[in-house]
This record gives C-alpha cells, structure tokens and sequence, in this order.
C-alpha cells in the first residue's frame, strides 16, 4: 500500500463542519475489505490554530490553502463479499 499523503488545508472542512483552522488530514485509500474499497480516503488527524502548529505536529505534511472535501457517494451494488447472515445487515440497493 503507498505511503499515506499528510496535507495541511485552511480551512479545515468536513461534511459535517466548517473552521477557520488548519486542519491535517491523512489521505490514502480505504482496504478493499471496506465497502468503500479502492476510494480515496481522507482522515483528520487534527486541528490547529496556526500553520506553525501544524507544521510542528506533522513535519512531513504538505500545506494547500483551501480545503479537498469531496463527498465520497456509496455504492449502489454491494460489494461481492457482501455477507446479509455475517452481522444482520441488509444492503438496501432501492434507497438509492
């Protein structure tokens, strides 16, 4: 698997939230045990005041102005390990 890619963005934004901070968020790509096998992931490690705290936390990171949120659709077929019996759980593929 590559090397996870560490990014500093401000603002730091998340479907969820919107700060004026600087957030560091770890991008890589989610196992193919997961339902969103193979797409890019992207994981907030933390949020920060100033660039210079970031950058003290995590002195590998890159640093962008601007945010890469994207919303990440799930997929409308299950994937083919997909198992009803295995925790009670049903893909529902007309919610879609």
């Amino acid at each position: 698997m590559p090397e996870p890619d560490l990014v500093i963005e401000h603002p730091s934004v998340g479907a969820t939230y919107r700060h004026d901070t600087y957030g560091v968020y770890q991008y890589d790509t989610y196992p193919e045990d997961s339902v969103l096998g193979g797409q890019e992931r992207r994981r907030n490690l933390g949020e920060y005041d100033t660039l210079e705290e970031a950058q003290a936390e995590h002195p590998g990171a890159r640093f962008t102005e601007g945010s890469g949120f994207r919303e990440i659709p799930l997929p409308i077929a299950p994937p083919p390990w997909f198992d009803p019996m295995n925790a009670g759980e049903v893909w529902h593929e007309d919610d879609y």
